[in-house]
């Protein structure tokens, strides 16, 4: 009973801990020892076992992360139940990998598990990131937004450096207590120290650059309007006079409108009379303006950001790329699901409904040019960093977020728009229906955080940015750097075979 109760209470205490530190629980000073009591459990295991209490903790990590998904029972029943389990288990997966060969690890001689569990957990939460159906929540640099200074390195690295220098942090702490050798934690302290003495010095010269910047004064707006209302046609009057009312309250000049995703159940550019109505307001104010809606073109349906100018002039369009799978965006296998009868047990929604975009294109006005990731978007660095690349002096997300009602999904999801910004070195801004709105500034400082679940307008002015931070130009070669380090560890992890645990170094 003992040698089941004691792991099983670590890696539960493991995936609580990682779990509060996340961006919607606000306990993110939690991460610097979350990993200890899972690491203080893996070493007298052995390989299955490791694998099994490594993935339980995940398991409770992502449970605790992702409850926002059962926000969508109302649309989906208890399909997202299962949906939401089976995405848990399937994210525990890479804990479990991580804890096998991290038990291996720690019983290597020198350094080699302070260089190598870090450097397993960047390049696994780089895989899990990526591909197709790539999800970015529970990364664990985003614990680390709070901390500007070191936030600063994900201007090099990314947001997995951030996750690093976590995971560099528990792994020292804990070889100093398990080795009773101090210069363990002392490295990892000793890096800490380095990344915030460097990221102080970058921090100051970014806010250099954003007083030197030209800057564009932008009005956003917030409707609030619940996901159900949002949706019926029936209901688009009544949506629009709330609308008009949150326009008709800005007043004095702005450069730029923003709305958020999808503002209206109806194509908004092809709709004559709303669309004239609508851009009366940015004719008066003589600002751009830039709103969601979806557009067609012959059969294909799109998710698109639109910016037109005062004289009601379409300046460009972009396309959603990266559309949200297994939802009414993007669903594989849609067409063979449906003739097996899936549509008759989700309901009214319609899955798989949208075309993705052909590319991470900005658009531009007079003053600035902008970059547009939508809703989803944001939480993926390679797509703010394209358009980074293409031009964009200013990140704008235009997000619904209406989905997930009043849980911890909106605290996560601008968190991770905090980190773009610093990636990037631009401003990011997020507009969302229900919340969260909100300015982060390049140096990852927080200019304004609208409160949620309210009807409201707010105005900022941000800064318009095109020097490339080292991330924007070099992209994940931090990704790279530590897999070549993971492999050099592992290769003299085994020759290392036969040498004690625990030398002097």
């Amino acid at each position: 009973m003992k040698r089941l109760l004691q792991p099983l209470l670590l890696s539960t205490a493991t995936g609580l801990l990682v779990a509060l530190a996340d961006p919607g629980y606000g306990l993110q000073a939690l991460i610097w020892i979350a990993f200890l009591p899972l690491l203080r459990c893996l070493e007298p295991l052995s390989p299955k076992e490791r694998c099994i209490w490594g993935w339980w903790s995940g398991f409770v990590c992502y449970l605790l992360i992702l409850p926002w998904l059962l926000a969508l029972w109302d649309w989906a029943s208890g399909f997202i139940l299962i949906g939401y389990v089976f995405l848990s288990a399937m994210l525990a997966l890479l804990w479990a990998g991580w804890a096998w060969c991290c038990g291996w690890l720690l019983k290597k001689p020198s350094i080699l598990p302070l260089l190598g569990a870090p450097s397993l957990w960047v390049v696994l939460e780089f895989a899990r990131s990526s591909g197709p159906f790539g999800f970015s929540w529970g990364v664990v640099g985003y614990d680390l937004h709070p901390y500007v200074d070191l936030a600063q390195l994900a201007s090099w690295t990314g947001v997995l450096g951030l996750s690093c220098v976590a995971m560099l942090a528990n792994v020292g702490l804990y070889l100093s207590w398990k080795r009773k050798k101090a210069r363990f934690a002392l490295a990892a302290g000793l890096t800490v120290l380095a990344v915030f003495v460097m990221g102080s010095w970058s921090r100051t010269e970014v806010q250099l650059r954003m007083r030197q910047a030209q800057h564009l004064e932008i009005a956003l707006v917030q409707p609030n309007i619940p996901q159900r209302e949002k949706g019926d046609p029936s209901n688009l009057d009544t949506l629009f006079a709330r609308y008009e009312s949150l326009l008709a309250s800005i007043l004095g000049p702005v450069d730029l409108l923003i709305l958020p995703e999808s503002i209206l159940p109806t194509l908004v550019l092809d709709d004559g009379d709303i669309r004239e109505k609508l851009l009366a307001y940015a004719t008066n104010l003589q600002a751009a303006m830039l709103l969601g809606t979806f557009t067609r073109q012959e059969q294909d349906l799109f998710n698109s950001a639109a910016l037109v100018s005062p004289q009601g002039e379409v300046l460009g369009t972009y396309d959603k790329v990266r559309l949200v799978p297994f939802s009414t965006e993007s669903f594989p296998f849609i067409d063979w699901l449906n003739e097996l009868g899936l549509q008759r047990w989700i309901g009214p929604l319609s899955l798989g409904a949208l075309t993705p975009g052909a590319g991470f294109t900005p658009v531009s006005l007079e003053k600035a040019v902008l970059g547009t990731p939508i809703c989803f978007e944001s939480t993926f660095p390679g797509i703010t960093r394209s358009f980074a690349r293409q031009g964009a002096q200013v990140l704008v997300t235009i997000t619904n977020d209406a989905w997930f009602k009043e849980s911890i999904e909106l605290a996560q999801h601008f968190a991770m728009g905090i980190l773009r910004a610093v990636e990037t070195g631009r401003a990011f801004v997020q507009v969302a229906n229900t919340g969260l709105t909100g300015v982060a500034l390049p140096d990852g400082t927080v200019l304004l955080q609208a409160a949620p679940h309210q009807a409201l307008t707010v105005r900022a002015s941000v800064p318009l940015m095109e020097r490339n931070t080292p991330y924007v130009i070099y992209g994940d070669w931090f990704v790279g750097m530590v897999f070549l380090v993971l492999l050099v560890v592992t290769t003299r992890g085994a020759l290392a075979k036969g040498q004690s645990s625990h030398p002097s170094i």
